[in-house]
């Protein structure tokens, strides 16, 4: 258990689960604040495969990981469907 002097003879301990604790809860409410915050809305135009930010791409394929975005992808498949 950590302990404190107070400058006299008196100690203070701190029991471990505290310190934990007051690092635990407040780290785990930013995680989920940052997680609900920065997740993407299905219309976000971000990779799939890697989150890279497609904001821009015509191409419809992800420069990072190759990923197609996936109304590229439905849109291929039925190009090749229509060529037969």
């Amino acid at each position: 258990m950590p302990s404190y002097r107070n400058g006299g003879d008196n100690e203070v301990g701190i029991p471990y689960w505290l310190c934990f604790l007051l690092t635990a809860i407040p780290t785990a409410w930013l995680w989920y604040r940052d997680r609900r915050l920065f997740s993407s809305p299905p219309d976000h135009l971000s990779c799939r495969g890697c989150g890279y930010d497609l904001t821009g791409n015509t191409s419809g394929i992800c420069p990072e990981c190759g990923e197609l975005r996936p109304e590229t992808a439905s849109s291929e498949v039925r190009k090749v469907e229509a060529n037969g």
